[in-house]
Formats: structure tokens, sequence, C-alpha cells
């Protein structure tokens, strides 16, 4: 049980970190390959790092606050209480309302790239290419905006459908909404990226057939089905239920999609000459080094500004942070308040020298 869980959610990770939508996308944005490893480094830091951060205020909230359930009684799932327990034990006032501006900040910056990249993936991969394919640049970004309101509309609805799931516990549901919305969308994006024969129509179909096979699964992997099928010897806990429950899940989505997508590769000889020609164009495009002498224009080389963006900003954020000294706390908090605020400053600071550095070179 454990076992397969943990290769579910492996697979599930390793497509979309490595795909074309999220993880592989920022190798776009950088100048040369040089940069594209700098890049990749810092992910592979990051995810090695960042869990260990990650998992410290929940091993904190479990020694603290060994039984949640009465601090949140009216919490059908008390242990999903852990940060916010840890935070308004630790943080003093100031700090916990950073961490809550910062909650949302990162959960808005998310939704808004994800809705811009769906509404961009629709627009150019499928209504130009199926609908119109001459229509204007205006229309597009009117679409693309209905696009985004509509797909905004419908993630509200199925929020407020699983907001009525009481007994489903908060890690479940992200690990079931990432499997049911991200591998679908995930999987063609990377598979794109290595297999060249395949129709135009493969990308998007490959996400229909995977939306489907995770409507089937919600009303198809019950509990009561779950139980009957491996349950025989010794009944599932609620815990197995639910790793259960997203394995299955991930393992079928993975499944269909894949074998969906290289059955397309049947109909590749039958897509026009002028689509085959834009493939061999990506593919060579993107197995080609970058010349920086050749193909960047001298105002490409911004990295200045950017470190005077950042810098500014950190700048900004740090003296911010520490005018929250002035809210009264305990000498202890201020010290906590001005160790925060003097990271940023300092981060600001360094990325200030780094550009003046550069600009002198």
């Amino acid at each position: 049980m454990i076992a397969t869980f943990f290769v579910m959610l492996m697979i599930n990770q390793i497509i979309q970190g490595n795909s074309m939508q999220t993880g592989a996308a920022r190798y776009l944005f950088v100048k040369d390959g040089r940069d594209a490893r700098k890049s990749a480094i810092v992910s592979v830091a990051g995810f090695i790092l960042l869990p260990i951060v990650w998992i410290i205020p929940a091993i904190g909230a479990a020694i603290i606050f060994p039984d949640l359930s009465q601090s949140y009684p009216q919490l059908s799932n008390p242990n999903e209480a852990a940060y916010v327990a840890i935070a308004e034990e630790l943080l003093p006032p100031g700090l916990l309302g950073l961490l809550v501006c910062g909650i949302f900040a990162a959960s808005l910056t998310s939704m808004n790239s994800t809705l811009n990249s769906f509404s961009a993936s629709f627009v150019r991969n499928f209504y130009i290419r199926v609908v119109e394919k001459d229509a204007r640049e205006e229309k597009q970004i009117l679409l693309g905006r209905i696009f985004i309101f509509v797909y905004g509309i419908s993630w509200i609805i199925v929020a407020l459908l699983f907001s009525q799931i009481k007994e489903l516990q908060l890690f479940d549901l992200i690990l079931i909404v990432a499997a049911s919305i991200g591998l679908p969308a995930s999987l063609p994006l990377m598979y794109g990226m290595f297999v060249k024969k395949t129709p135009a129509w493969t990308g998007w179909s490959t996400m229909i057939i995977g939306f489907i096979v995770s409507v089937i699964d919600r009303f198809a992997l019950t509990d009561e089905f779950m139980q009957r099928i491996w349950g025989q010897v010794e009944p599932l806990t609620k815990r197995e239920l639910g790793d259960l429950n997203i394995a299955l899940t991930t393992g079928t989505i993975f499944f269909a999609c894949t074998v969906w997508f290289f059955f397309t590769m049947l109909f590749h000889k039958y897509s026009h000459q002028e689509y085959k020609e834009e493939v061999d164009h990506f593919f060579k495009e993107m197995n080609t080094p970058i010349d920086r002498s050749v193909e960047h224009e001298p105002d490409y080389e911004n990295d200045q500004r950017q470190y005077g963006v950042l810098a500014n900003l950190c700048l900004a954020y740090g003296v911010l942070t520490l005018l929250l000294l002035a809210v009264p706390n305990e000498m202890k908090a201020r010290m906590l308040i001005l160790l925060c605020g003097g990271i940023v400053v300092v981060v600001g600071v360094v990325l200030r020298q780094i550009g003046k550095r550069i600009a002198a070179k």
C-alpha cells in the first residue's frame, strides 16, 4: 500500500515538475545552457532543502500540541491546523499577519499563472488551430479573457463541491486535485518534448481523456469499492483508504493519458505538411545551443536591471517588516521581527552590490 502510494506520488511530481507547463518552463527564461544548468541546480537544491523546512512546523506542532482536537474541535481533521497552531503559538503580532498575507499572495500568484497558462494553451493550441485559424489578436485576447472567467468560475464551483467533503483531509484533497487536474495537463506537455510524431490534436485530446478518467474515478473509487477489492483480508483504515484513492486516481489517469498519447501517433501520417514543418522547426530550435553573440540583442543583457529591481523589492519589504518593531511586543518578539526584516534587507543590499559589480564590468 505504502509502496504503491509512494510510486504514484513520485510519478505525479516528476511529470508535473518536468513538463513545459511548470517545471521545464523555467528553462525558457534563461539566456543560455549555462544559466539553464544553474536553474536546474537551484531547483534540485530547493527540492532537497525545502521539504525539511516544511516539515519542521508539523513536527513541532505534534510535540507542542499533542491533541489538536481540543484546540480545534470544530474541524473534521484537526491535524490540518498544525501550521496555524504553531504560527499562533510562536509568531509575534505582526509576523503572523505577514504569514497570512504571504499565504494569500502565494495562492493568488499560482492561480493567476495557471489560469493564464491554460487560457493561452486553449486559444493558441485549440481555438486558432481547430475553430478559427485566422482569428485576429484582439479576438484571441478577448477569448482568452472569457476562458479565464469561465475556467475560474469552474474552479470556484469545484472548490465549493470539495468543501462539502468534510471527511476528506486537506493533504489528500490537494494530491487528488493535483492528479485530477494537473496530471492530464502536464503529461502531453512533457511527452511533447521527446515525442515528435503526433498529430496536432494530441495535446488537448489527452487532457480531455485525463479529465474524463478523473471524473469517473470520483464516482467509481468509493470506500465501499476499495474495501470490497482490497480489504477482504483486513478492513482498510481511513488513512489507507485515502492513500489508496490517491494512488489509484494517479495511476488510472497516468495510464489512460499515456496510452492515448502514444495511440495518437498512428494518425501522424495524416497531419498537414505545414504542421510537420512547425514541429521539425520546434525540435531544431530546442536542440540548438543558444549563441548569445548572435541571437541576443544588446538590450537583452539586463542583469543589472533585474538585480536592481529585486534589490529594491527586498529593501522595501525588509524596511516594512522592520516597521513592525513599533508594534508593542516583548523583547523576544522584537528580536524575531528584527531577524526576519534584517535578513531581507541584507539580501537586498547584496543584490544591489552584485548589480553594481555587473555594471562596472
